[in-house]
């Protein structure tokens, strides 16, 4: 089982560093994806690419420093929570959660690479 992540639709196989200018494009299709998923009409795409970023951005495979301040512990723990929340609802078995495990962790690795390259 494979999640479809950003990077599928927006990484083309012939210009590998196209990476680079998603940004914009990666946010119209995050947009586009939401808008679908919560009025009813998604796709099956569009609805793991809301999952994917829901896992990445409540950080539901980080964890947090054991140092951080009181307030940063509990702003992550409640995202997280959210985000538990809505798979404890959808019951996914084990083989979803690991695509899902694996696309974040993908996305984050993209992210990086992103962030160093235009650094």
């Amino acid at each position: 089982k494979r999640v479809t992540t950003l990077t599928d639709l927006l990484v083309r196989a012939d210009d590998p560093t196209a990476h680079r200018a998603r940004g914009v494009e990666a946010q119209l299709t995050l947009r586009v994806a939401y808008k679908a998923v919560f009025t009813g009409a998604a796709s099956r795409e569009q609805a793991e690419l809301v999952l994917v970023d829901l896992a990445k951005s409540s950080g539901y495979y980080n964890t947090t420093p054991v140092d951080a301040p009181d307030h940063v512990l509990r702003q992550h723990e409640g995202q997280r929570e959210m985000f538990g929340r809505i798979m404890r609802f959808m019951e996914p078995p084990l083989s979803e959660m690991i695509a899902l495990h694996r696309a974040v962790a993908e996305e984050q690795r993209t992210d990086v690479t992103t962030q160093t390259e235009i650094s």
